[in-house]
């Protein structure tokens, strides 16, 4: 996400006349680092050796995966550093476009409202996976660098906060989609279980209606 916002970015002049080869592409190359993340994580495996479900780490691929892992982290720390910076930059140059023609402006202001939607999930996903990115390394080279299966179990499952951003991410963006939120405010103020208020006229002639057609005889 955070490469197309950077391209979006660059080339806001002509961007929304791009075709959809850009995403295509985005895909193949996440879905090929997804393919070499795990070689690289799985190689050199025993399968045979004990392990903590699900980890992978084992006294032979604990090295690898400390890096791996680190190199994640970074991920995380660029990106959402990225996306505070285009969030920036973009509003800083909404505002030196007084003279650029109407496409350009509202790409730039469409950077600016999809970079504010994505910025809270970027949060989020930082918050959420930090903490096993960074303390999982580091017990596996400054702690116990043989994993013993017992220890290492014990600390993942106390420091393995990512679970909760299955959890947080739905109540956030609720939380930042502001007609969502009033809408849940006014149903919390709103009495349910109202009186029931009489039929008019017009009503009872209507369902007496309905009821003659109902009983009357068959065509």
């Amino acid at each position: 996400m955070a490469v197309e916002r950077c391209y979006a970015t660059y080339s806001y002049h002509d961007y929304e006349e791009s075709d959809n080869t850009l995403g295509k592409l985005y895909i193949a190359i996440q879905w090929l680092i997804v393919a070499l993340w795990i070689y690289i994580a799985t190689s050199g495996m025993d399968l045979s050796e004990m392990k903590a479900f699900p980890a992978l780490a084992s006294p032979k691929t604990s090295g690898t995966l400390s890096t791996l892992l680190f190199i994640l982290a970074g991920v995380e720390v660029t990106a959402f550093s990225v996306f505070l910076g285009l969030l920036l930059y973009n509003r800083r140059k909404r505002t030196q476009l007084d003279t650029a023609p109407l496409t350009e402006k509202y790409q730039i202001s469409e950077n600016i409202r999809a970079t504010q939607l994505m910025l809270p999930m970027v949060f989020t996903h930082f918050c959420c996976f930090m903490p096993s990115l960074i303390g999982l390394p580091f017990y596996m080279k400054f702690i116990d660098p043989t994993v013993d299966q017992r220890g290492y179990t014990a600390y993942l499952e106390t420091i393995n906060s990512s679970p909760f951003y299955c959890v947080l991410l739905p109540i956030v963006l609720f939380w930042r989609h502001k007609a969502l939120r009033q809408n849940l405010r006014k149903v919390l103020r709103k009495n349910i279980v109202s009186p029931e208020e009489p039929l008019n006229q017009q009503q009872v002639r209507h369902f007496q209606l309905l009821e003659e057609i109902w009983n009357g005889p068959l065509p």
